[in-house]
This record gives structure tokens, sequence and C-alpha cells, in this order.
């Protein structure tokens, strides 16, 4: 019988007084004439390794920290970093329990097992509600105003499903690949990384696949993405739905799920975009009663309130900046009929494009115009830049800042950011607040650069109608990652009776206001005076 390897209990109290690495611990016990193997001390880290992280301290000789500036100040101010969760022995009975096909399954689970920002995780009675339609029978379909936590919603179930379900597939589509980066890194994975008895689970972790040891994987593609030749699905979930075009779902994600034998869940989640679309097809064909035999998706309805975390302060200084159709929209999770778009689901479609926005990457074969819509009070000053190539005649949406800072510090960012690209054109929408910096601007820059965009009902609408224009010939591009943009552009209406042009929303669509300033600069680049008064 082989002999039974141990240490003795004065080595193990002291190297639970050291925070020590698998290799560390390997040479200390050497070193004090022991002799066990590495598998051994890594089977048995609860005999030595300390019982909760030292504590770090801010020192003024701990010098070997000066080439890290960042940590030595959070310990100066007192502050650490957050700690993964403890690390834990379920029971068989515990087990049990987290396996069991329910939500409050995943609230056990979430409770026991998950930390966000330091903290047991518990789910709300609507999140529970979601888990329910997604263990459900149908479909769902969920509209969900902004900040209504849907991403850490469907995070919280993935990590839940995969860990006690294995072999299970399931995929996340966004809109563009930034989105999908941003809900693996800061909600999926975050949530394995921060808890103690997950963190060893991942197998694979690549921008397109996370994959845990048990077999379970989640595919997470942007819908411009090649996202064929995928068999077996469980699980698929549109996450910002309103963006992502109707032949994606026709296509390629209703064919994936009729690959499984019991057919996988097919779930559209997001702000709504508008009554067009396949979130809205679904939307229509949908029921809050999940047993009602009429109707195909299961729905709810969930308005930014639902959530008790999103301030009740923000929100209603949002109903009072906001224009009522989009407060409705964005925070009310409602569709909307906009009378009078000027810009349709099929047009927004055709602008899409999914790349990523960089300042200060410059094509010395291109020309480079900038739109300014200056913020009011509470608001931002929004500039967008485009690159136009003269020979293709073809614009893309380079960058968009919004800023909401003093003019001065906005007017120095506008002056660096000419620096770099050398503006053909730069125009700027001179109106109350925004007429003393559209003046500095043009004193500071001079006049051959520096137009003014005076706006009224009639220019606004030749503006976007010429915007438009480029859009259905297939000479301009925006990212589709800009979700407030593109939500603003398919808001925006114009009424026409006579000779009278009435804006709705007017003056509280700034990101679109901007890039139509933007585009508008590159149809008046050859002509002195100003935009609407030529």
């Amino acid at each position: 019988m082989p002999k039974k390897v141990t240490l003795p209990k004065w080595l193990l109290k002291l190297m639970r007084t050291r925070d020590m690495t698998l290799e560390q611990a390997y040479d200390f016990v050497r070193k004090h004439g022991f002799k066990v193997s590495i598998g051994w001390l890594s089977m048995h880290k609860d005999l030595w390794k300390p019982k909760r992280k030292r504590e770090l301290v801010f020192r003024e000789e701990d010098k070997y920290l000066d080439s890290d500036l960042a940590k030595r100040i959070m310990l100066f101010k007192g502050k650490h970093l957050e700690d993964m969760s403890e690390k834990k022995h379920f029971t068989a009975k515990d087990l049990e329990k987290f396996t069991e096909r329910t939500p409050e399954a995943c609230a056990e689970f979430a409770r026991q097992c998950l930390v966000w920002k330091g903290k047991p995780i518990e789910l709300q009675d609507y999140q529970l509600k979601m888990i329910e339609g997604w263990l459900g029978p149908k479909p769902t379909v969920y509209p969900i105003g902004r900040g209504g936590g849907k991403d850490f919603t469907l995070a919280v179930f993935l990590a839940w499903y995969l860990t006690v379900n294995p072999g299970t597939r399931a995929i996340v589509i966004c809109p563009a690949q930034r989105q999908v980066k941003t809900f693996i890194h800061e909600n999926l994975a975050l949530l394995f990384q921060t808890s103690g008895v997950l963190y060893d689970s991942i197998e694979k972790f690549i921008e397109e696949e996370f994959r845990l040891t048990n077999g379970s994987v989640v595919f997470t593609y942007g819908a411009t993405s090649f996202i064929k030749g995928k068999h077996h699905i469980d699980f698929i979930f549109c996450n910002e739905a309103a963006e992502i075009p109707e032949h994606v779902f026709e296509n390629v994600l209703l064919p994936m799920l009729g690959s499984h034998e019991s057919k996988g869940h097919l779930s559209i989640i997001g702000v709504p975009g508008g009554q067009q679309g396949y979130f809205w097809k679904a939307y229509q064909d949908s029921s809050p009663d999940i047993n009602d035999p009429k109707a195909k998706f299961y729905r709810i309805q969930l308005p930014t309130e639902v959530n008790k975390y999103y301030s009740k302060e923000q929100l209603e200084m949002n109903r009072r900046l906001m224009s009522h159709d989009v407060f409705l929209q964005e925070h009310m999770a409602q569709f909307l009929d906009v009378e009078g778009a000027l810009f349709t689901q099929q047009i927004i479609e055709m602008m899409k494009e999914d790349y990523e926005t960089r300042f200060g990457i410059v094509d010395n074969k291109k020309q480079y115009y900038a739109g300014i819509d200056w913020g009011r009070t509470g608001s931002y000053t929004v500039v967008v830049i485009l690159s136009y190539d003269p020979k293709e005649k073809f614009a893309r949406v380079e960058y968009i800042q919004g800023m909401r800072k003093a003019f001065p510090e906005q007017l120095a960012w506008i002056k660096a950011a000419d620096n770099i690209y050398n503006f053909k054109c730069l125009m700027v929408e001179r109106m109350g607040l925004g007429i003393p910096p559209s003046d500095e601007l043009r004193k500071d820059l001079g006049s051959r650069k520096v137009k003014y965009f005076i706006p009224s009902a009639k220019i606004w609408f030749d503006a976007f109608t010429h915007l438009r224009d480029a859009a259905v010939n297939n000479k301009l591009v925006i990212p589709a990652s800009e979700l407030k943009l593109i939500s603003q552009l398919r808001l925006l209406s114009f009424k026409i009776k006579g000779e009278h042009i009435t804006v709705k929303s007017e003056g509280k669509d700034d990101y679109a206001q901007a890039l139509a300033i933007a585009y508008w600069a590159i149809k008046k680049r050859g002509r002195a005076g100003v935009a609407g008064k030529l």
C-alpha cells in the first residue's frame, strides 16, 4: 500500500501566511527538505493556500510598485480590487438543486456561485420572468428599455445553463462585432473570472467562441459575420434585434434552429426600432400569455423602470430632455409608427457597415469634413468626421465625438482634430448658444474652412434628403455599432403641407443632425457663404 503523502502542520501553517504560486510553493517545500509533487500541491491547495488574499496596504517603502503607479494610488486611497467569490464545496443536494430546470434554480446558482461588484447576485422578479420564458416551449420576444439589464440577465442565464447542462450549444448575435466583445468581456467572461467555483471551468476563450470544460459553448457573432455552418444549436439570442437585418433571421438563424432534434430556442431582445423588420413581426405574433395557442412568440415588455438599479433621477432627467417619441422607444420599449420617415429600415440597412471608428487615422488620398451640432443646456455637442473619396464620390463616417464640456474645451478638441485631419470644410450649426463658439472657430481657423449652417425647417429637410439620397445610391456608410445615430435617423420625420415643412423632434436629434451637417458640407465645399442662405 503506497505511503500517504503529507506535510507537517507547522510547515502548512507557515505556507498559509504567504501568498505563493504553485511553483513558489513547490520550491518552498523542497527548500525545507520535503518532497511532494506539483500535482499533489495543486490538488491540496486548501491545505497551504491562505484562506483569503493578503490585504495590501499603502507603504512608502514599497519601491517595487514604483513602476505601477495605478496600483500605488489605489493602495494610497485605501481601495482594493474586487476579490473573486470564495471557493466552496457543494454537496450532492446542492448540485441537484442547481440542475433543476427552473428560474429558481438559476437564482440559487447566481446567489451561491456568482458575484457582481464584490457581492452575490440577487436576481429581480422581471429577470426571473425572462428566464422562465427562455426555459419555456415558445420562442421569446423581449422589447426592453435602455438600461434594463438585458446583457447582464442573459450572461447570468448562460453562466448557469451552460454549467449545469453539459454540451449546451448557444449563439449570441449582435448588430456589430464591437457589441459582441462588450457582451463577452464585460458580462459573460467576467462572471466566470470572478467566481471562485467557475474560473477553472473556462477551456477556451477567443473572440467568437467561449467554451467550458464540460463541452458547453457559446458562439458570438456580429450580424454581418459569416455565421452559417453551426448545427445542433440549443439557443439563439438576438441582442439589439432591431438592428439585425431581416434576411439574417430568415436565411441564416431560423434554418440553423431546425437542425436540432427538439428545435432550439430563439430569443429576440432589445430596444424597439419602429414598426418594421423581423423584431416587429415577431412582436405582432406574440402574446404575454405563454400558453396562448394562437401566438407563436411569448412576449414580455420591459420598460427601463423595471430595473430597480437604474437611477430614477436619471430616468426623469431623460424624460425631460428627450423628445416624447424617443423616450417612448428608448425607455418605455414601445414600437413607434413614424409617419413621414425619411430613413426606412431598408435605407438604414443600406447605410450600415460593421467597422470600428478610429480617431486620427488619415488617408492622404481622401478629403475630410466635419459637422458640428452644438450642445445646449444638459445636451451633448456632437462632432461627426467624414472621409470623402472625390473620385468615387463616396463618404464614410470615420469618427463621432459626443462632448458635454465647457465650450473652450470643446473648441480646443476641434482645433486639435483639425491639426490631424486638415478639414476641407468644417461646418457648424450657428444658432442660439452655438453662435459664440461658431464665430470663434471661424475667427481662429478662417472663413474658407469654417462654414455656417443656419438651420430652418426647409434647410434641415434639404440636408437630410441629400443624406438619404447618398445612402440610397450607396455613396455613404455609417458604423453598425452607432445605435444612437441609427435610432435618431429612424425616428426622424417631416410633414409637408403646401409650402410649410414641419420637422419632427427638431433640435433633439444631435447625432443625426451632426451627420447631416457634415455631409451637407461636402455639397457646399466649392461655394462661399452660408449654408441655407446661398
